[in-house]
């Protein structure tokens, strides 16, 4: 069982940190001292009115935060760990998880805007989620289930440079969810078009043409493009094993870009 002094230790500890969130111990010490600032406000609104926070101090609700991330259990079972109710689970993660997007959030602004950016990739990735409301339109007809999409652009070593907004199942991955940079960019067949709209080069693999057959020289050039978009494939791989963008998403539609956007953020800081 872990309380106060418990979670603090296991954040001294590096190798136990690293392998019950996936962070290193130096990255935890980097996101508790960006976070320190935006903590002292809320402490200061808690000591004016109400009791301790019943999780702990800022190292226990990240380190709280991380672990519901990376397993993506129940706030019951994180209840029994922490030796708390669930609603304070609750209300703990409400709190934290804002000031970790918001230190975290990938910016594209600044990363966009480096002169060494020659080549871009971009790429789409579906998660399942419980059925909601509007059935229709989380639909996807790949998947056969509902899910919701995400966007995102990488270089070739595999930093993220921008996430888009969380979009609906149905939505095809060509419909553009912001404008793209103007750099040459690497793409699946599932954005065929977008050369004709984009006004930087758009590379595609070739598409086999109807009761015809790709020749050699063009089945080379598509497994080279493979070898070079594969670096989004990693990136979703190294996403996936935070198990909240791996299972079924069972949480709020509205909270799932703040998610996305931390976790991209932890796997940025990794590299």
């Amino acid at each position: 069982m872990l309380k106060n002094k418990a979670c603090y230790e296991i954040s001294r500890i590096e190798i136990r940190l690293q392998r019950i969130t996936g962070v290193k111990y130096e990255n935890f010490q980097k996101f508790v001292s960006r976070l320190n600032r935006s903590w002292r406000a809320v402490q200061r609104r808690k000591l004016v009115v109400g009791r301790p926070y019943g999780v702990g101090d800022l190292r226990e609700h990240l380190l709280l935060l991380l672990i519901y991330y990376r397993t993506y259990t129940t706030h019951l079972f994180l209840a029994q760990i922490f030796k708390v109710d669930e609603t304070t689970i609750c209300r703990a993660i409400r709190r934290i998880a804002p000031l970790a997007e918001r230190i975290l959030k990938i910016r594209p602004e600044k990363l966009l805007s480096e002169n060494d950016l020659q080549l871009l990739i971009v790429d789409a990735t579906e998660q399942r989620i419980e059925r909601p409301k509007n059935q229709r339109d989380y639909y996807s007809g790949k998947k056969h289930a509902h899910t919701i999409k995400t966007e995102i652009i990488t270089d070739l070593k595999g930093r993220i440079l921008r996430v888009s907004k969380p979009y609906e199942g149905r939505v095809h991955d060509f419909n553009p969810r912001a404008p793209l940079p103007a750099v040459p960019i690497l793409a699946d067949s599932g954005y065929q078009g977008l050369q004709n709209e984009h006004s930087a080069r758009v590379i595609l693999p070739k598409k086999k043409p109807k009761n015809g057959s790709l020749g050699d020289i063009e089945k080379a050039e598509n497994k080279k493009l493979s070898r070079r978009r594969i670096v989004t494939e990693h990136v979703f791989a190294h996403l996936k094993k935070w198990r909240l963008l791996a299972d079924r998403y069972r949480g709020r539609l509205t909270d799932y870009a703040q998610i996305f956007q931390t976790i991209a953020g932890i796997y940025n800081l990794s590299l």
